[in-house]
């Protein structure tokens, strides 16, 4: 397989973009690992609340690919 054809397989060039977007923006102490950690705009519009553990705790959310 073909290096361009992976990459556009797997939208791996967009999401890159995203990522280096979002740390760009976050201006973050350690890039890298915001970059490894931090949620997409589209990890976003995905996201599902999750059931509060606790009351008084904030609602969390998390990816449907994580579930």
């Amino acid at each position: 397989m073909a290096v361009q054809e992976y990459l556009d397989k797997h939208s791996l060039s967009i999401k890159i973009e995203e990522g280096v977007n979002e740390v760009v923006k976050a201006k973050p102490d350690e890039p890298l690992s915001y970059l490894v950690t931090a949620p997409t705009p589209r990890d976003l519009e995905h996201a599902v609340p999750m059931p509060q553990s606790a009351p008084g705790h904030m609602p969390l959310l998390c990816s449907l690919r994580q579930l």
